[in-house]
């Protein structure tokens, strides 16, 4: 179920030109996503200061209840896991929402329409593929790139990582801002007094190092040890060492080194550790190391400089660009470095207290009101942005039509109601006897038409395409109407997303009178899925006119498959672009020729497959002999479709092969 929480008690009088931001918290699990949380929780929580902002926090059910709702502040949205992406579109859409910003890595849903923007913290996966597993690296490779190349900016935690992400995906470097982090509002108020309370609740030695980190490879806790190790040996000093972070993350190489060098009565691993309780764990220590390989940010380096803490820490990727001047560095992969930093500062009084004023200096570079700011800035730049740069190219609306009378009206009424502000309405008629003419004189200017004989349907959408002025194409058949905001849509998301050529949305099936009968089975675009069905109801698709140009228009030698082979060709060189937005509704009754010519679909089906794809699925094959056989499934019936599929396929014999191997193993799965 999804609840969505928008009461006039909850949002009492919100401004009308508020910025609306939905904010996609759906990946945040409470306590297992690391710094990560803290960058989302705090950003919220200072940004409600704003009299302008209005967040929608799209959560799910683990997190739900973790997010407080401020009146005309913050509205809370549960998603259901089933069906997540239409949810998300759907809200959007009814939310009418400014902004959707994705936080957590990556852009999603991947085709909104309005501006996004994306958190991508850093790009360890680069630098470090072996920290990774191969599911992780391909997700990561292939929803950064789609981010960065999709949301309008992208932000990140440093400008070591600003400069990876200009580099790595080649984007414009005023496409990528840096916005640093804080440490959480809970150290800025002085906790020493409880103290004694905290010694005794998680067991604390008097004198420790602290290194606060989840037990993730790249924190590098295996050297750390090693470099423990050299401290008591080499230099005989029993060193107590205080770790935090998930005891199930902990990884068994670390938990033999410690068996093995006998150091358990010195390494103190605490796990989660309250928020409330931390500063004071950072405050009891007499130092705080931090040899990790890679940070985006770093923000327990911020911690420590607010708890006046003497750094030790790694000269890796940004950690020099976060602690400034404030700590002494070392090389994360040498122990015996390790060691003899740590001692250098725990010896050496004066060390630290020049690294203590020093960190009291650089921490107050950092601030989550500055965050804030930054942040919504970046939001309002992109709103600026597009209204400074927001047209509305020319759309031409082409409608072939022969004696469609009773439905015509309607269809032209669909087209002149759409809110869009710039269609050319071109309706080409083969001659009709019936009203059509008279309807068509009613509308005076507001269509441009003609009556002529023509060669049927696609003849008449290829008229209609040379004297279209548009650079967007849609083709709304003289029984078909399309939804309200149809072409908004369709503009919207080519706009957005160039590359596409097509892009086609939900449509419905309706009666000869209107009425509803069923959701048409459209799909997210695949193209080899395409051969085995045609999921884009013709109504709902609008294509560029220069590709629908170089394709050569329709091929008007067919007559009742002509939108299903125009996806195929175009579907070979350019990219369709899925919307789930209701864009159109398909009439369907007797005489339709669908419907009335259903043997005559199929087999003209069957050859345009075979023209462009070099094969047909059997499904089709299927539904011939299913026609001529009038339903009825005899042995014959088999016989005929694996016959008719063979000889079909007679010149392809590869394709035979791997349809049969690929049934096989799809049966022999379902018997597993």
């Amino acid at each position: 179920m999804n609840i969505l929480n928008l009461t006039r008690d909850n949002l009492n009088f919100m401004e009308i030109n508020s910025m609306k931001i939905g904010v996609n918290l759906l990946d945040l699990y409470p306590g297992k996503i690391g710094g990560m949380e803290q960058y989302v929780r705090n950003l919220i929580l200072y940004s409600c200061s704003n009299n302008d902002i209005i967040f929608y926090l799209f959560l799910n059910q683990e997190n739900y209840h973790s997010f407080v709702e401020h009146p005309n502040k913050i509205c809370k949205v549960r998603i259901d896991p089933k069906n997540r992406e239409i949810q998300l579109y759907s809200h959007i859409e009814k939310l009418n929402l400014d902004i959707w910003f994705c936080p957590l890595l990556h852009l999603d849903p991947k085709y909104v329409m309005i501006p996004s923007v994306v958190t991508i913290p850093d790009m360890q996966h680069e630098l470090y593929p072996e920290f990774f597993s191969q599911e992780i690296l391909e997700w990561r490779s292939k929803n950064y790139e789609f981010s960065v190349k999709n949301a309008d900016r992208i932000l990140t935690l440093s400008n070591y990582s600003k400069e990876m992400i200009i580099n790595r995906f080649n984007v414009s470097p005023k496409k990528v801002d840096a916005i640093y982090l804080d440490a959480d509002a809970s150290f800025q108020s002085n906790t020493l007094k409880n103290s004694e309370i905290i010694v005794k609740k998680y067991g604390l030695p008097d004198e420790y190092i602290f290194y606060p980190a989840n037990f993730w490879k790249h924190k590098n806790h295996i050297k750390l040890i090693q470099a423990l190790v050299i401290i008591h040996k080499k230099f005989r000093r029993k060193i107590h060492l205080v770790l935090t972070g998930q005891k199930k993350k902990l990884d068994h190489e670390i938990i033999r080194l410690i068996k093995k060098e006998r150091l358990s009565r010195y390494i103190h691993i605490l796990g989660y550790i309250d928020q409330s309780d931390i500063q004071a764990v950072y405050e009891r220590s007499n130092l705080v190391i931090f040899p990790s390989l890679f940070e985006g940010f770093g923000i327990p380096l911020v911690e420590a400089m607010i708890c006046n803490r003497p750094i030790v820490c790694s000269d890796r990727t940004s950690i020099p660009e976060v602690v400034g001047d404030a700590a002494e560095f070392i090389n994360p992969e040498n122990a015996d470095d390790i060691a003899e930093k740590i001692l250098l500062v725990l010896d050496n009084p004066e060390i630290q207290k020049d690294l203590v004023e020093k960190g009291k200096i650089q921490s107050k570079k950092f601030s989550w009101k500055i965050t804030s700011d930054k942040t919504l800035n970046v939001f309002k730049e992109i709103l600026m942005k597009r209204e400074e740069t927001q047209s509305f190219p020319l759309v031409s609306v082409i409608t072939p039509s022969y004696n469609q009378g009773k439905f015509i009206k309607e269809t032209i009424e669909s087209v002149l109601s759409q809110d869009y502000p710039n269609v050319e309405y071109i309706v080409i008629d083969g001659g009709s006897t019936d009203e059509t003419v008279q309807i068509l004189q009613s509308y005076g200017s507001q269509i441009t038409w003609i009556s002529e004989k023509d060669e049927g349907q696609a003849d008449a959408v290829n008229k209609g395409l040379k004297i279209a002025k548009g650079e967007i194409i849609g083709w709304l058949n003289s029984d078909d109407t399309y939804a309200p905001n149809a072409i908004t849509h369709a503009v919207h998301a080519l706009q957005k997303f160039p590359e596409s050529a097509v892009v086609y949305g939900e449509s419905s099936y309706i009666s000869e009178h209107g009425e509803f009968i069923e959701r048409y089975p459209t799909e997210v675009f695949n193209y080899q899925r395409l051969s085995e069905w045609c999921f884009i109801c013709q109504p709902s698709a609008f294509i560029r006119r220069d590709v629908l140009m170089e394709v050569g228009g329709l091929n008007k030698n067919l007559q009742l498959c002509m939108d299903y082979d125009l996806w195929m060709r175009i579907g070979k060189k350019y990219d369709f672009m899925y919307l789930p937005f209701m864009m159109a509704n398909s009439r369907i009754y007797d005489q339709n020729k669908t419907l009335s010519r259903k043997g005559e679909v199929h087999q003209e089906i069957i050859s345009t497959l075979y023209k462009n794809y070099g094969y047909v699925p059997i499904n089709w094959i299927y539904g011939l002999m299913d026609y001529h056989m009038k339903g009825k499934h005899s042995i014959w019936f088999y016989i005929m479709v694996f016959w008719n599929f063979l000889y079909l396929h007679r010149k392809n014999p590869y394709f035979l092969f791997m349809h049969v191997y690929s049934n096989m193993k799809h049966q022999l799965k379902s018997f597993i």
